[in-house]
């Protein structure tokens, strides 16, 4: 089955500068490798990232086969097919630190928007009544400078002392950076960090 034909438009977030309709040949809303909510973006001209939306992370990122698609589509689910570069396999998720106590945040996906040149990813982050938006863009192309997977991450509503977290950040080569370039070990204020896979 071709995969323009299959991949399907996510439900529009409101942003005032999104564009419809959602391109099917960078977006894919088919469950992922038989994962359920989860979604594929097409980054540039052959990498694909896979989102697991119940945990507000990155499932995969693979290189599709020279002059192959990456997303194989069988039975209205779509398997990545292509060399990996990452492969999530912790267990722990997202965390809040505040005056030296850890605890694990719930997560609820709030949608995603494709506007001019990437597509927005949101996702409400709580725990005991505390509630953080996070939101993630993911640029549809990567300049020659970067050759890196890119992505760019911000929290709303952080307090000055809270600090989140997730054990992705810190493996498997994932490098975060803050506003002025400099690399950090977890997310603090509200500014948008960057998150890259060399």
């Amino acid at each position: 089955m071709p995969l323009l034909g299959a991949c399907v438009s996510l439900s529009h977030a409101g942003e005032n500068d999104a564009t419809l309709p959602f391109d099917p040949a960078r977006i894919c809303r088919l469950s992922l490798n038989d994962l359920p909510r989860s979604i594929s973006i097409r980054q540039g001209e052959n990498v694909w990232i896979g989102y697991d939306l119940e945990k507000a992370t990155v499932l995969k990122v693979w290189q599709s086969p020279a002059g192959n698609p990456g997303l194989i589509i069988r039975s209205f689910k779509a398997y990545s097919k292509g060399t990996s570069w990452f492969e999530a396999k912790e267990t722990e998720g997202w965390s809040l630190s505040k005056g030296g106590r850890k605890a694990p945040l719930a997560v609820r996906y709030l949608g995603s928007t494709q506007q001019d040149k990437h597509f927005l990813l949101r996702w409400e982050l709580s725990q005991a009544g505390k509630k953080f938006v996070l939101s993630e863009r993911i640029p549809m192309s990567i300049t020659d400078a970067d050759k890196k997977v890119t992505r760019e991450v911000r929290v709303e509503f952080i307090e000055p002392g809270e600090v989140l977290s997730h054990p992705m950040i810190k493996r498997e080569g994932w490098e975060l950076t803050n506003s002025e370039g400099q690399l950090v070990p977890t997310l603090t204020g509200t500014q948008w960090h960057r998150l890259s896979l060399p």
